[in-house]
């Protein structure tokens, strides 16, 4: 080849022409294996000479548009001859040689896409026409523009005017985009032909051809569309298929329609002996009156008209498509609807959390069991904020249940787990605050509603007192209930009462076991006072016998009995402020009577607060507040005034000594409370405030680290810790206008937050006390057994 070479010269007609390039394939493979020359510059040289033979091919698009070698992939010894081309002139020419090199290493090819269509074209030397199939491919990865396949096109030539037709289809689309793929293209024939082509038939083909692989140029009004556009174009070629036995011929004009093409009758008689159908421009039938009756022949004007006559759509791919779409569609409808479904069951169950939640807070003072239920179903249900809300609020109660009954007292037993109330309707029933369920069935006596209860220390025996018949009302419609009320003693143990009625007829306000637990204190008519030695169960001697007569610790009905811790002295107080202190022994008053000022005013009104009084554990002080805004501190063994507290402005409501020391807790009349050292009689710390009525109960408990209020107003209970006067968690709160009561069981935790009251009307305020197990609205008592202060005073209102 290097000897036939230089002997054509530099046209490319003969096989010498042809041997040029097949020698430049030689040479570039040679320049791939390093075995060609060593040095860039003769490199260069072959390369140029490579070059020159492509573009005296005629088969390359000319114009402005060079291609760019930067995006050749392949191995550094392609890198480097794209290097070294990248300086040459020749255009289109050099990326050629570039995808050559590429093509010689080896390299993996990617062809994206493929279209092929046939065509009828002039080969030199030859009267008659050629009927061939074009085919162009998109490829991955080469220098961008249009190419001959080098594969099987390296001794294909062709004369100006096809290049004229080339690059008028490649002009139609290099303009109108920002961006060309690398497109290889290919003509072959079943009839012998030298490989050469003449004049520019196949200008329509090659314009057919690009507008099925990149889509009718857009001018850019779709660019903003392209990945759109793209893959429409992409389902298109995919739904289109190239009718069989079609061909298509006619130059390319430049405003890009289908123009006249020569040697017309030569290529009807290849398409003739073919039997194709030859797609022809409409220039042509003007032309030739001849060819105006032939039947194979469809007239066209534009390059869409020949796309539209040599594809059609594919039947059986269409109908995949449309079943697809109508799957997509209808798979879409259903998320909706699923989507609408699952948006409504939310915004149901966002309700529904929201209404639960709701609940929980609305009953979590009254149930707080039921609360901590709601919470979790609204949690369940939907974890909203709300539910989170109700979670945490349900679980900072420090109530732990309520017990539905209608009782008027209660009083927990020495085990610290049982606790016993008195009901409306007569009877007395266990509780195990554990299980929340009744230990056991109820102790029944008449049907008449308890209104005192109290428990000896050693929990055998309790004592229950009612109103007197004609004062007292039936619960359920008013009217009077007919049987007499009476102080009725009952063994716990056997659940049955003991003997007769101790006393009947009378107003029973109070009732008190000394800490020994052998002593009963009863409340009767007038202030008086009956004390009863209660037997140890000896067979053949009375539970319950009076000791003397009765003596008198009040002017008027006793309010209050408090045991002192000996049990040889007991104080009473009366509701307009005397409280005087007997020895129990000889019925002799110790001392005189302390009179809280302003005795006039009765503190039912609610205009004024009512005498309060309250005894240290250790029995040798005595704190009493009342109306006249002042607190005194006496000292029971001289009965001599110690001090006065600073006065807050307001009448004290309530007194509370710890059960260790001297710390004591006041409460008056605007709900402000304040810790005081007895002892110093200084405050300590700021004023508790959080409860916006009256404070009518205070207990501290066991361990003196938290004090509990309460107030009637509101029905709100509150804990405070007594170290730091801060609030312990939120507020309780309860029904108000109700009576309510507050205990600590021996081990500080277990709370009873509240029992209501059944409404009776009754002549004057009631009192009571328990011997060391109680405590309620605004009057106190001792804690569990086991509690320093369990023998000692206990006080109430």
């Amino acid at each position: 080849m290097d000897d036939l070479a230089p002997d054509t010269g530099d046209t490319d007609t003969g096989l010498g022409a042809q041997a040029r390039r097949v020698l430049g394939v030689a040479r570039l493979a040679e320049l791939l294996a390093d075995a060609g020359p060593g040095s860039d510059e003769q490199a260069a040289e072959v390369l140029r000479s490579t070059v020159d033979a492509w573009l005296d091919a005629h088969v390359l698009p000319t114009g402005s548009f060079n291609g760019d070698l930067g995006r050749v992939e392949g191995p550094p010894r392609v890198r480097r001859i794209a290097q070294l081309l990248d300086p040459l002139p020749g255009g289109p020419a050099r990326s050629l040689v570039a995808l050559q090199a590429w093509l010689l290493t080896g390299h993996r090819v990617r062809v994206r896409r493929t279209r092929g269509v046939g065509v009828l074209f002039d080969t030199p030397g030859r009267r008659a026409g050629l009927a061939g199939r074009l085919e162009m491919s998109v490829l991955g990865g080469g220098p961008p523009g249009l190419f001959p396949d080098p594969r099987v096109m390296v001794a294909f030539g062709a004369d100006p005017a096809f290049q004229d037709a080339l690059t008028a289809a490649w002009q139609r689309h290099a303009g109108a985009r920002r961006a060309m793929p690398c497109l290889v293209w290919r003509l072959s024939t079943d009839e012998p032909w030298d490989r050469r082509v003449v004049g520019g038939s196949l200008g329509a083909a090659f314009a057919v051809l690009l507008d099925e692989l990149l889509g009718p140029p857009a001018r850019g009004r779709l660019r903003p569309l392209g990945p759109v556009a793209g893959a429409g174009r992409s389902l298109s070629r995919w739904l289109r298929l190239p009718r069989e036995r079609h061909a298509v011929t006619g130059t390319l004009t430049p405003g890009g329609c289908i123009g006249e093409v020569s040697g017309m009758p030569a290529k009807l008689e290849a398409a003739h002996r073919r039997r194709l159908l030859v797609i022809a421009p409409a220039a042509n039938r003007h032309a030739d009156p001849r060819t105006a009756e032939d039947d194979t022949l469809v007239w066209v004007s534009t390059v869409r008209q020949a796309r539209r006559r040599l594809y059609r759509y594919s039947r059986p791919r269409l109908a995949a498509v449309v079943a697809g779409l109508t799957a997509l569609s209808a798979v879409a409808a259903l998320g909706l609807y699923l989507g609408q479904v699952d948006a409504t069951r939310h915004e149901r169950d966002l309700s529904a959390s929201r209404r639960l939640a709701g609940q929980s807070l609305a009953v979590g003072d009254n149930d707080p069991v039921l609360s901590q239920l709601l919470s979790v179903a609204s949690w369940r249900m939907a974890p909203t904020p709300d539910a989170r809300h109700a979670m945490l609020s349900a679980l900072a109660r420090p109530g732990r249940a309520v017990l539905k009954e209608n009782a008027n007292e209660l009083a927990y037993l020495p085990d610290g787990r049982t606790l016993l109330t008195a009901n409306t309707d007569g009877t007395l029933r266990r509780w195990d605050t554990v299980t929340r369920r009744p230990a056991g069935p109820p102790l029944r006596g008449r049907p008449v509603p308890i209104h005192e209860l109290a428990v000896s220390r050693d929990g055998r025996l309790a004592v229950t007192g009612r109103m007197s018949a004609e004062d007292t009302l039936n619960s359920s419609d008013g009217e009077l209930l007919s049987e007499d009320a009476a102080v009725q003693l009952w063994d716990l143990a056997t659940g049955r009462p003991i003997g007769g009625p101790l006393m009947s007829r009378v107003d029973v306000n109070a009732l008190a076991f000394s800490p020994d637990g052998r002593t009963l204190a009863t409340d009767a008519e007038m202030g008086s006072v009956v004390l009863w030695e209660v037997a140890s169960g000896i067979p053949g001697l009375p539970w319950a016998r009076r000791t003397g007569e009765a003596f008198v610790v009040s002017t008027g009905n006793a309010r209050d009995l408090v045991f002192a811790p000996d049990g040889r002295s007991l104080a009473g107080v009366d509701g307009v402020g005397t409280v005087r202190l007997w020895d129990t022994t000889v019925y002799r008053q110790l001392g005189p009577s302390h009179m809280v000022p302003d005795p006039g005013r009765n503190w039912l009104g609610g205009l004024a607060a009512a005498p309060s009084t309250a005894v240290s554990a250790d029995g040798r002080l005595l704190a009493t507040g009342g109306p006249d805004h002042r607190v005194r501190i006496w000292d029971r063994a001289t009965d001599r005034l110690l001090g006065l507290l600073p006065s807050e402005g307001l009448s004290i409501w309530d007194v509370e000594f710890a059960s260790r020391g001297t710390l004591l807790a006041t409460a008056d009349l605007a709900g402000r409370i304040r810790l005081w050292d007895a002892q110093t009689r200084r405050p300590l710390g700021g004023r508790l405030t959080g409860h916006p009525g009256t404070v009518n109960g205070m207990l501290f408990s066991p361990d003196d680290s938290l004090l509990a209020t309460t107030d009637h107003a509101s029905g709100s209970i509150r804990l405070w810790d007594v170290r730091t006067g801060r609030a312990r968690g939120g507020a309780l709160v309860t029904e108000p206008r109700r009576r309510w009561f507050l205990t600590f069981t021996p081990d500080g935790r277990t709370r009873l937050d509240r029992l209501r009251r059944q409404d009776v009307r009754r002549r004057g305020q009631r009192g009571r006390q328990n011997a060391g197990h109680r405590r309620h609205g605004g009057n106190r008592g001792a804690v569990g057994p086991g509690h320093p202060q369990a023998a000692g005073p206990v006080r109430h209102r």
